[in-house]
């Protein structure tokens, strides 16, 4: 769904993409234009909104898409984390080894 089949006005639209990079409703109000003064309760307002809400999603999808990133990735490059050896990395004098090495 696009911006043109929702009933979003600039402010909103922009509301919504302001908001996707840090998930704060504050300054997002505040980086779309809403006044400092009624920030707080405009982002809390625009977030309950269904079709600002639909907006959000499909911006977080669009960018999960774009990424290939999903929670199965996530999951699988948390557990080749864990698995990691800090051994090999290390000389045996404890220094960190080489890039190349």
């Amino acid at each position: 769904m696009s911006k043109g089949k929702l009933k979003l006005n600039d402010r909103q639209e922009r509301f919504c993409l302001e908001y996707v990079k840090d998930l704060n409703a504050t300054q997002a109000a505040i980086r779309a234009g809403y006044s400092e003064k009624t920030a707080k309760s405009i982002g809390a307002e625009n977030l309950i909104k269904p079709d600002l809400q639909k907006r959000i999603s499909e911006l977080q999808n669009d960018s999960n898409n774009e990424l290939k990133l999903d929670a199965q990735y996530v999951l699988n490059r948390l557990l080749e984390i864990d698995q990691m050896d800090v051994l090999d990395i290390l000389s045996d004098d404890g220094s960190i080894k080489a890039i190349h090495k």
